[in-house]
């Protein structure tokens, strides 16, 4: 295997965090290792590894964009950014027994779970070597999944499955996951919650206006 791809949607966490680990075989190790050592002196300083993993990060923060709402139909987008990089590591800079080299990154994001019902994450992150991208989807704990699975299929759940990049279709890769969102507040509340505030303010104006003195 020349290089793997790990992609998780974690809605169990709070708020939902989304993991990426990229994991490189010995061969190609060798050549980021190689790219990474501007000095030529065949060792990754500290300063080295961390100019490389910056770089890293940018490319694939620019790759990455979220989709969160209370449906599949009706959720926003955006790219995310740098601020929302929560933990990156990187493994094997030093080659161990097996020469691997391993990069992942913790996403975390704004929302929790239990305020919204639709998460699709979308994937342009190109890495050259990778032949396998493996996906896990942890469901939340407080409802249990109604979609879950490449965003390409219409129906099923699935909180595991991968995609052979070589058979894949073009076009970003692209995870999806639905449950039932957090109800609406009804008119019913509303009215309730609104008599709520107008009785307490009545009975203090009716006491006022009893006590106010008359007038000869």
């Amino acid at each position: 295997m020349q290089a793997e791809r790990w992609l998780e949607l974690r809605l169990g966490d709070q708020p939902i965090r989304i993991g990426y680990r990229v994991g490189f075989g010995a061969q190609l190790a060798t050549e980021v290792r190689k790219a990474a050592d501007r000095d030529g002196d065949l060792q990754i300083s500290a300063a080295e590894g961390n100019a490389a993993l910056d770089a890293r990060s940018a490319e694939l923060v620019r790759s990455l964009s979220v989709c969160v709402g209370r449906t599949l139909e009706t959720v926003r987008c955006r790219p995310l950014a740098a601020r929302d990089i929560e933990r990156v590591e990187a493994e094997g800079w030093v080659p161990g027994q097996s020469g691997h080299l391993h990069f992942s990154w913790t996403f975390r994001l704004d929302q929790l779970a239990t305020e919204v019902g639709a998460v699709r994450v979308e994937d342009h992150y190109e890495v050259p070597g990778v032949e396998i991208t493996d996906v896990l989807i942890d469901p939340p704990t407080h409802a249990r999944l109604s979609r879950a699975g490449d965003g390409r299929r219409t129906e099923g759940v699935a909180q595991s499955f991968n995609w052979i990049e070589r058979l894949r279709e073009p076009g970003p890769r692209t995870v999806v996951a639905a449950w039932a969102p957090p109800r609406s507040r009804s008119l019913a509340s509303l009215v309730v919650g609104a008599l709520l505030v107008l009785v307490p303010v009545g009975a203090w104006l009716v006491h006022r206006r009893r006590r106010r003195p008359s007038r000869n």
